[in-house]
């Protein structure tokens, strides 16, 4: 269970121009007690610097795609940024999520194979040692609590069920039982998404999310793909270029594609950014400019160089022209702040039941979804997890790992011109994690978020 803030977008428009100012300002906070010399020679201390996480989160069909923020660190600071970036109609409320019930869904099981599941730790649901009950010849053994029945315990029941006083539900496993919840559910879509400790239903059997290890999740990562190996410091489409209508990309926001397909998705989904700042490299963004200028970015240029030097030598770098090519790779990299970066992962994670077919489809319309934004030299290629591999049991330990990243706000980074992870400024970052108004979405958008109208009476902001 994590502590977010939930956000919910009315019809009123976002003041978008302080936007990245507002998200680079996140890149200042440092983690809580990271000074000291104590904390220095703590082998338990982490020094990894504040991570924050964006959620777009849908339960499924008919359920809305809600907007979650989280931070390990610094949370009312986060708020209050947040509450400077969105109007006062916007509804921004402290929730706790738990966010493995809310991806996992239930199965069902019969009395037995629930028992089987319990004993060999197959549920997500974990019962604690004094969650078991011992059963005697005449009923349950209570233990002296103040959940003990009364002298008289009701008998074991047919497919291993025992009710107390209390009409609590108790399922046999073998000398012990275990309490489940109860539910008027007659199949698994009834009651598809219940409280985390099983359920039993009207013909008794249970409800319950099996564990990790049994699932085939599949999802989408995007990863940040470059021409050059070091292409990464040039830039992709700015938030600012979209708002002053210099870039000759659509102006309709990635994210307003992507809630379109959330919405549509049958079935539990999360698409999750996760962020943390990135040391400066200026300095070596600036080695870089000076390469590019003199022509030698590359290893033929390295090797080739000095045979052209001598032909060149009357020509400084301030009198050669550069080429446009070279210009605008060194004109994005001034743009990117280098001193202000974040790395980024973005992925999105499904867990479907076994005949998920229609999900393949509609994860691969997912992956372009952010074409939009690619820069020149720059951009993010959408890969399928879970999908690939002439294994399945392969397909189902990358899905699962993709699943456990999310769970665990994970940050994975990689080397090479394709990597797992992004590094963007906050004039960048802002492309992905803003919440659009009720009046950028489509209308099958409004409905999938449950975006409400703007209020014409906002609450003052509070100080």
């Amino acid at each position: 269970m994590r502590e977010y803030l939930r956000v919910t977008p009315t019809s009123e428009e976002v003041a978008a121009s302080d936007i990245p100012t507002v998200l680079t300002s996140l890149h200042k906070l440092a983690s809580e007690g990271s000074g000291g010399l104590l904390n220095a020679l703590n082998p338990l201390h982490s020094n990894h610097p504040p991570r924050f996480e964006f959620l777009a989160l849908s339960e499924g069909k008919n359920e809305p795609v809600e907007f979650y923020y989280g931070v390990d660190e610094h949370f009312d600071t986060l708020e209050t940024r947040l509450r400077s970036i969105y109007p006062t109609t916007f509804d921004i409320e402290r929730v706790e999520v738990d966010l493995e019930t809310k991806l996992v869904p239930t199965v069902e099981f019969s009395c037995e194979e629930f028992a089987e599941a319990v004993n060999g730790n197959g549920l997500l649901y974990e019962y604690a040692d004094e969650e078991f009950q011992p059963i005697s010849a005449d009923g349950l053994e209570h233990s002296d609590t103040d959940e003990a029945a009364s002298s008289t315990e009701p008998p074991v029941g047919d497919g291993g069920t025992v009710v107390d006083e209390d009409s609590k539900k108790w399922i046999e496993i073998g000398d012990d039982a275990v309490a489940v919840g109860l539910s008027n559910a007659r199949s698994p879509d009834d009651s598809q998404y219940p409280n985390d400790r099983p359920t039993l239903t009207d013909r008794d059997t249970i409800l319950a999310r099996p564990e990790i290890d049994s699932l085939h999740p599949r999802g989408v990562r995007w990863c940040g793909t470059a021409i050059r190996k070091k292409d990464w410091m040039t830039t992709l489409t700015l938030f600012t270029e979209t708002l002053n209508g210099t870039s000759t990309r659509s102006t309709t926001p990635p994210l307003v594609t992507l809630i379109d397909q959330l919405s549509d998705i049958e079935h539990p989904i999360a698409f999750q950014i996760v962020f943390q700042r990135r040391d400066s490299w200026k300095a070596d963004g600036d080695l870089r400019k000076e390469d590019l200028a003199d022509g030698r970015d590359t290893l033929s240029q390295e090797l080739l160089g000095p045979l052209l030097e001598v032909e060149d030598q009357s020509t400084s770098t301030k009198e050669r022209k550069l080429t446009e090519t070279v210009q605008d790779r060194i004109d994005r990299i001034t743009a990117k702040n280098s001193s202000r970066t974040f790395t980024v992962n973005l992925r999105a994670v499904v867990v479907p039941p076994e005949n998920g077919e229609q999900l393949g489809s509609q994860l691969t319309s997912l992956r372009p979804v952010f074409d939009s934004l690619d820069g020149p030299f720059y951009g993010l290629d959408g890969q399928p997890v879970g999908e690939t591999g002439w294994r399945k049991a392969t397909k189902r330990k990358k899905g699962r790992a993709l699943l456990k990243r999310v769970l665990n706000r994970e940050l994975t980074t990689g080397r090479g011109k394709t990597r797992p992870d992004l590094v963007l400024s906050g004039d960048e970052l802002a492309n992905f994690i803003l919440v659009p108004s009720a009046d950028q979405l489509s209308v099958e958008g409004t409905r999938g978020t449950r975006a409400e109208q703007q209020s014409r009476n906002p609450l003052p902001r509070p100080h």
